[in-house]
Parts: C-alpha cells; sequence; structure tokens
C-alpha cells in the first residue's frame, strides 16, 4: 500500500444506493481482494464488484466503502459533465477528478500518486483514502490481501485550534475549543467528524481532517466518573546508541520527500524520545512534508514505513541508530543515493523537511577527509588533513555558531564538504584512525584550523586576509607548495570597467561609474590587501570607496586567491580606464594549511606532526580522547 495522508486524506466516489442511506460506522471494516462481500462487526455484507489490486494500491467500490463508513447519502454530489465528485463533510469540502491523480481539499489542489477510475460501471478508489479521509486507522495485511478499518481510540489536534461542536457539522452549535497537540479520546466517527471526550470528560464534535489518528491512547483519560482506562501497550524495546563524541551536521535545509533505507537496527522516535516503529535493514522509511488545510503556515511530517503510513507529526523525529556501525541511505534530494552513520533527525523548517546527520566526529570526520584531499595522496598529508579537520569542526561545535539550530556544522564549504560514508576510503579512513582524538590547541583551546588548496608560495597572516589577528597563522614563504602537479600558478583574471561595476553592485557599493582602481595597501607577503575605487555614483557625483581585505578583494572579483598584482589598460585616445587584470598563484585564501604544500611535504618524508608544526606554528597537537 502506498502512502497517504493520514488524518486528512481526500477522496472521491460515485455510488448509487437506496433512500435514507445514512448510518453510525462501524467499529471495524475488512475488505478482501477478489471478494465479492465486506465484514462489518462480524457480519458479511455482499457487494457486485470485488477490490483488486493496481499499481500497489486496493481498490474498492466506493458504494460499499462509504456506506461501510457511515457517510450521508445527500452529502455526495456527481458532475457527469465533468466527471468530478464533491463530498461535503459538513464543513470541509472534498472534491476528486476521474483520471486526475490529484484531490482538492476547499479548492486546494494536491497531487496523489493515483487517479480515480470507473470499472464495471463502478467508481474505484483505493480505500485508505476515504477510510483515513474520515478519520480512520488503515491496516494492509499482504499475506491474507486484506485492508482492516478500525476506528482509532484516540486522536490528536493538528489545527492551531478546533471548534468541539454540539454535533457532527459546522451547522451545529459551537461548545468550546481544543488546541494543537490536545489528545482527545474517540467515542465514534460519523461522516468525517468524530465524537469525542476531553480529559476533563466534556464531550463534542471534531472535524476528523484536522487531527492525527493514534493507534493507542498515549495517556488514561477520566470518563468523569473517577474510572480510568488505558488502552497503552507495552513500549517497543529499543535502546539508542549514545554517542561519545557527537556532531551535528546540516544535510539539507529544505526537502520535499526523502526516503531511507536503514542497515542495521533503528528506531523512529518522536521528539520526546518515544518509539514510534522499529527498523530492520529490509525496511523503506518515507518522510514527505505536507501543508495542512488548516492555515496556510500549517504543516506536518507524514510518514510511512514500506509504503504504510506509520502517522503524521509535527516533529522532530529522529532515525536512531541501535548500534555506533549502523548506517542508512537516502533517495530524493540532494543527497540521494548517498550513505550516512548515526542517526538522521528530520524537522520541519519553513514547511520543508531538514535533514541533520548525528553520528561520532570520528565518523563525520572519515566523509569529510577524502572530501577535501584526494585519498589517493600520501597517508602523512591525510592525517594532516584529518587533524585539521577534527581540529576546525570541534572549534565550530565549541563556538556554537548555531545556537537556534538543531545542527553545529554545515556539510558544504562553508564549513567542510561532508559527503557521509559514500564519500569514504580505506586510505583517509586509516588516517582518521590513526590520529584518533588528536586535536591542535592554541590557548588551551581548540583551533579553528584553517586550510586552503594552495597558497601560491606563501601562507598569509589572518588579520591581512581577514579583519583579526590570530596567533598560530603566521606570513612566511612556503616551498612545499609549487608541486610540479600543482596547477594553481600564473591565474589571470580580466574585467571590464561595466564587468567591475557590476561585481561591485553586488555587495552594495554605490558606483554607477568606475575610473580607476588602486593597490593602496599590501599583505605582509606583498599581495593586494585594500583597494581604492576611484568613480562616480548614481548621481555623478565623485566617490572614493575602499575595498578590502585581501580575501575580501577576491570574493568580490572572483579570484582564485589573493592576488599578487593588478595591471591597467586605458584608452589612449580619451584616457579612461577600458579593463584590470588581477594575476596571481594559488587556490583559497592561503591561510593555514596549504593541501599541495602538505602532499609536497610528505613526498619529501615528513610526518603529519611536522607538516601540522610548520602550517600551525604555536599550536600544540594533545590527544583528547
Amino acid at each position: 500500500m502506498r502512502r497517504w495522508l493520514l488524518g486528512f486524506s481526500v477522496f472521491l466516489f460515485l455510488f448509487t444506493v437506496s433512500a435514507g442511506w445514512a448510518r453510525q460506522a462501524e467499529a471495524e471494516v475488512v475488505f478482501r481482494i477478489g471478494q465479492k462481500y465486506y465484514e462489518a462487526e462480524g457480519q458479511k455484507y455482499p457487494m457486485d464488484v470485488a477490490p483488486f489490486l493496481e499499481r500497489d494500491r486496493t481498490y474498492v467500490p466506493l458504494r460499499y466503502l462509504a456506506y461501510a463508513l457511515g457517510v450521508p447519502e445527500k452529502n455526495v454530489g456527481w458532475n457527469a459533465a465533468n466527471r468530478t465528485v464533491t463530498l461535503n463533510l459538513n464543513g470541509p469540502v472534498l472534491k476528486l477528478v476521474i483520471g486526475t491523480p490529484a484531490i482538492w481539499i476547499d479548492n486546494g489542489r494536491r497531487e496523489i500518486d493515483v487517479a480515480p477510475l470507473i470499472r464495471q460501471d463502478r467508481t474505484m478508489l483505493p480505500a485508505r483514502f476515504v477510510a483515513e479521509a474520515l478519520g480512520y486507522v488503515v491496516n494492509w495485511e499482504a499475506n491474507t490481501q486484506t485492508i482492516r478499518i478500525v476506528l482509532p481510540p484516540a486522536a490528536k489536534v493538528l489545527a492551531s485550534a478546533l471548534n468541539l461542536r454540539e454535533g457532527p457539522g459546522t451547522s451545529y452549535g459551537i461548545k468550546g475549543r481544543v488546541e494543537r497537540g490536545e489528545v482527545l479520546r474517540i467515542l465514534k466517527a460519523a461522516s468525517g467528524w468524530y465524537q469525542v471526550q476531553l480529559e476533563n470528560g466534556q464531550e463534542g464534535w471534531v472535524a476528523a481532517p484536522y487531527t492525527e489518528p493514534l493507534p493507542t491512547l498515549p495517556s488514561p483519560i477520566s470518563r468523569g466518573t473517577g474510572e480510568k482506562e488505558s488502552n497503552n501497550p507495552k513500549p517497543l524495546d529499543f535502546t539508542p546508541y549514545r554517542f561519545k563524541q557527537p556532531v551535528r551536521v546540516l544535510l539539507s535545509p529544505g526537502e520535499t520527500e526523502v526516503k531511507v533505507n536503514p542497515s542495521g537496527n533503528y528506531a523512529l522516535l518522536d521528539g520526546a524520545g518515544k518509539v514510534l516503529v522499529l527498523l530492520s535493514s529490509n525496511d523503506v522509511l518515507t518522510f514527505t512534508a505536507l501543508s495542512l488545510p488548516v492555515g496556510s503556515n500549517t504543516a506536518a511530517i507524514q510518514v510511512e514505513k514500506n509504503r504504510e503510513t506509520v502517522g503524521l507529526y509535527p516533529g522532530p523525529l529522529v532515525l536512531a541508530a541501535g548500534q555506533e556501525e549502523n548506517w542508512f541511505s537516502l533517495t530524493g534530494g540532494s543527497f540521494s543515493g548517498k550513505a550516512f552513520r548515526g542517526n538522521l533527525r528530520v524537522d520541519l523548517n519553513n514547511g520543508a523537511l531538514r535533514l541533520v546527520n548525528e553520528l561520532e566526529m570520528e565518523d563525520y570526520l572519515k566523509g569529510v577527509v577524502p572530501g577535501e584531499m584526494p585519498a589517493s595522496w600520501p597517508l602523512e598529508a591525510l592525517k594532516a588533513q584529518a587533524v585539521a579537520a577534527r581540529s576546525y569542526a570541534l572549534s565550530r561545535v565549541r563556538a556554537e555558531l548555531y545556537p537556534q539550530a538543531p545542527y553545529q556544522l554545515l556539510s558544504d564549504t562553508r564549513d567542510q564538504v561532508y559527503g557521509g560514508m559514500s564519500f569514504e576510503q580505506p586510505n583517509s579512513n586509516r588516517a582518521v584512525e590513526e590520529t584518533r582524538g588528536e586535536v591542535l590547541l592554541y590557548g588551551g583551546e581548540p583551533i579553528a584550523a584553517y586550510f586552503c588548496s594552495s597558497n601560491g608560495g606563501y601562507t598569509e597572516r589572518s588579520e591581512d586576509v581577514w579583519r583579526y589577528p590570530c596567533g598560530y597563522l603566521e606570513a612566511k614563504p612556503d616551498p612545499y607548495d609549487h608541486h610540479p602537479s600543482n596547477p594553481h600558478y600564473g591565474w589571470q583574471r580580466t574585467l571590464t570597467v561595466d564587468e567591475i561595476v557590476s561585481c561591485l553592485a553586488s555587495r552594495n557599493f554605490n558606483l554607477s561609474v568606475v575610473e580607476d582602481v588602486y593597490v593602496v595597501e599590501r599583505t605582509a607577503t606583498g599581495r593586494v590587501k585594500v583597494l581604492e575605487i576611484w568613480g562616480r555614483d548614481q548621481n555623478n557625483q565623485p566617490v572614493r570607496q575602499k575595498l578590502g581585505n585581501a580575501d575580501y578583494v577576491r570574493v568580490v572579483f572572483g579570484l582564485k586567491a589573493p592576488a599578487s598584482d593588478l595591471s591597467k589598460v586605458y584608452d589612449p585616445a580619451t584616457g579612461r580606464l577600458l579593463q584590470i587584470t588581477f594575476t596571481g598563484n594559488g587556490w583559497g585564501h592561503c591561510l593555514g594549511m596549504s593541501q599541495w604544500g602538505a602532499r609536497g611535504m610528505a613526498e619529501k618524508g615528513f610526518s603529519y606532526r611536522d607538516i601540522l608544526a610548520f602550517y600551525y606554528p604555536g599550536a600544540k597537537l594533545l590527544k583528547l580522547w
């Protein structure tokens, strides 16, 4: 059975019934593939068309399904001209069109994975659509080809607030209100409405599409007589693995849907740590971000296990590993096809799924090192990269740069490139394992061990490249960077005056014309640190603006590294500036360790400790775990 929206799904049906059709919903309804009868409360009722499977959906003749679930005949409309059915649930209006894989909730369209169809002169629809729209729980038994539809014992309010009414419809008076997250005991269902009992004993009716059916009662609810009842099952037995040095990495800020295939024992936990479902290596868990039909900013996470609905949740949810060596793979989204160790945290971010990977620091580094440095390079260079990456990550974790977010690191070049288990290579894994727990410290704290691809023959000071000094980053020649295979020497970039204006405008500089560009300050190694731009603003007034430091100049003009120099070309007739050309060596900000330099040192016989001492002078290498 494929996915559907638990608690507020939409359905369509077309049927013919006898007059006066309306009744209370049954407590349980059973349909079997190929059988021309359905069962309700132990009785068999004949049908003229048997249910069948198509595209992994159970299709049922809707006349019988609707009758079994107690939907009044007067609430169903059929427009033969456009083959449209409408269903009025005494409030929300639901619509579907034959042959169209979409549904409408009060005119808001949603895509679905199959379309309603007509077969043997009967309108057929996946039974799950109808039952879940009316607030029922649907279970699929594959071995007997059976769907079993039951009224859940409780439901949780998904809307920000719901009216508690005197009867099943908006025409009935309002008795009170229930708030988001409140758990209601279900007494019976009728036409897409629940008759419910609150914890204080008050009874009334709420619209089922705006609630999440719960398979069990989360806690006992009093009937007002002093007697307490609970249908709670025994909690699922699962102990999540506790990471010793955990790190949380943002994989994606927003996905619509993602499928997860675990390897090893896993469990899905809610925000309070309650086990929702157990999983093993053959299972597939699907997360889908849904916009609920109650307010423009309301969303929820739909969860399915093996295409069967688990529930609809506000989040966060955690796919938790039972053992350290467990891992999972993703399908869909920006990390589709990749595997990751540890846990997956899923919550909602602006109505989309935010994915965060929580795992051991050492396992994280195994997915970083080969993404930052080729795993085929010498082991000592890879070990230096592992220590630098570990030091950088630990410094970022302790700095709490994203205090309001559920993650500590980004997975791209804004922090470190992280590709998970799919990036891992034997040589880089060995580098991580042989330096386990080793961190560079300065002043007793882990350093942000910056590194770049190539420094072009010189390391730079932090105060020249950025703004503030850093005691373990020095300016000095690097004889190891100019490796015979290093492709980052002798680059140049030419820009016309119009391109210069465009680059400056992207950084909010108020210049309409650039008349000249001057180098007014250089770094300790002689690179361009500060430029002064002469030109005119939008009012044709003369303007002189400074641009620095070295890395900002690099970013604004799209240079490979801080420039060694610039040259200019003027119009010989008018003397006006036509273009400038930046020249230089290196790739990146030129701070800290050069990866090409680390390779060069390793190939000359230096150890990873020698490499780190050269690029981070004054920092101490200690084993923290």
